[in-house]
């Protein structure tokens, strides 16, 4: 994990770089997604995906009938329960590509997950550890992306109060 120190540094809570961080490492499109398999960022990458990919940047959710079919075969209580990066075989009947995916957790609660679509070659013993070292690092920048959210919603709310309750004398301030 040494190895990997610096790599995902001074990110700042910033998801679509820290997709793009570790698409470089892993040479592979990433999505990253909250515990509700919203679509928080993705990776850019050339001329791979597959339609679930698609869908998923499309509807900034992944499709239900791909959570059932991962939940029927057993990847998501794997994901939930462990802290290593699985390998998720072609799902041929719901256009699902090979992927690697982790749970980004902290603790035993889980913030979020991290995907990997297979891109030429099956991924390396060094390439898990980085998707691993990659989670941990992750937890981090979720939650700063959290603290920034819910800064960004009180302060708006907080405006909306101001507002209702005419504490601006002038439409200028």
């Amino acid at each position: 994990m040494q190895k990997f120190k610096g790599i995902l540094d001074g990110l700042h809570g910033d998801l679509t770089e820290l997709a793009d961080r570790i698409s470089a490492m892993l040479d592979c499109p990433i999505t990253i997604e909250d515990a509700n398999h919203r679509l928080l960022s993705y990776s850019v990458h050339e001329n791979l995906s597959d339609t679930v990919r698609i869908s998923t940047i499309m509807n900034r959710r992944v499709p239900e009938k791909i959570i059932n079919s991962l939940w029927k075969e057993g990847y998501m209580p794997a994901l939930l329960k462990g802290s290593e990066p699985i390998i998720i075989p072609s799902l041929n009947d719901v256009e699902f590509g090979t992927r690697a995916a982790i749970a980004i957790k902290k603790n035993e609660e889980i913030l979020g997950f991290i995907w990997a679509l297979q891109s030429r070659d099956t991924f390396t013993d060094e390439q898990l550890s980085f998707l691993k070292f990659a989670a941990k690092e992750g937890k981090n920048q979720l939650l700063q992306a959290q603290r920034k959210k819910k800064r960004h919603q009180e302060y708006h709310q907080e405006f909306l109060w101001q507002l209702l309750t005419g504490h601006f004398q002038s439409e200028e301030r």
